[in-house]
């Protein structure tokens, strides 16, 4: 029984933080400036935002973690994220934990 739809993914990259002071500064960082933060692009909100606006559908995000060590011997975290429909009515297990949702998305434009 598939009660799960797959839908697109984004990825990113997140880098030792060199920087840390503290332990409750993150130990990775995806960095500053626009070329180090993860993009999410249409395709992958509105996946989302379907889920959300479906009968009965809700949204679920998938982690995938990869560990890197650069050539300069810095570790790094490469990542998926993949947006996910789940249909609780197709799987009992599901239907337990499906979080309650607001109840209008008409306000996001796509």
């Amino acid at each position: 029984m598939n009660d799960k739809k797959y839908g697109p993914k984004i990825s990113g990259k997140a880098w030792t933080n060199d920087h840390k002071e503290s332990k409750k500064q993150p130990d990775y960082k995806s960095g500053n400036g626009e070329k180090f933060h993860i993009r999410a692009d249409e395709a992958w909100l509105k996946s989302l935002v379907e889920a959300l606006r479906g009968e009965g559908t809700y949204a679920r995000i998938g982690l995938a973690v990869w560990e890197n060590v650069q050539e300069d011997g810095k570790k790094s975290l490469y990542f998926e994220l993949e947006a996910i429909t789940v249909d609780p009515s197709e799987s009992k297990e599901e239907a337990t934990q499906a979080p309650t949702a607001p109840e209008n998305y008409d306000d996001i434009p796509f």
